[in-house]
């Protein structure tokens, strides 16, 4: 009598262990893809913000999609804890949550994202100067010892 329960517990938590090990293979190219995508991206911020600004964009970044799957989380929750209310109830506005306000809260992430976006094109400040067009440094007069100072110019005049 006892087998067949216990051979029903194992054959239940085998499909439980198979279904979850097939979405963590499933998952994996995506979680390889967002740590090329992280890299490309300090990149890319590292050369218009500097080091120290887009790593704290980056960390900004990922403290904002935290709060996002935070929020999905617990707007979920809430769903299903109303759901569970309402079994049984005759009316269904009863609900404790509004619906305009779980809307408004499963919106919120896509404005976060598109400000986390509109940041990364924000221009670098202005208030260094820009390089020349020929690809020049920006930081000042060459030195005294380089190409095509007045050094090669005296030496011209002096022949």
């Amino acid at each position: 009598m006892f087998r067949g329960l216990i051979k029903d517990a194992e054959t239940a938590a085998g499909s439980v262990v198979a279904k979850y090990a097939a979405r963590a293979l499933v998952g994996m190219p995506f979680l390889v893809a967002l740590g090329f995508g992280t890299a490309g991206l300090a990149i890319m911020l590292v050369e218009q913000f500097g080091h120290r600004d887009a790593y704290l964009i980056l960390a900004g970044g990922y403290a904002a999609l935290g709060l996002l799957a935070s929020l999905i989380v617990r707007t979920r929750e809430v769903e299903q804890v109303v759901a569970e209310e309402n079994v049984g109830a005759a009316a269904p506005s009863s609900a404790g949550a509004d619906p305009a306000a779980v809307a408004d809260a499963t919106r919120m992430p896509l404005g976060l994202l598109g400000a986390w976006v509109g940041l990364l094109f924000w221009p670098a400040s202005t208030d260094e100067p820009a390089a020349d067009a020929a690809g020049g440094n920006s930081e000042g007069p060459e030195p005294s010892g380089a190409a095509g100072t007045d050094r090669e110019s005296t030496l011209d005049e002096a022949a």
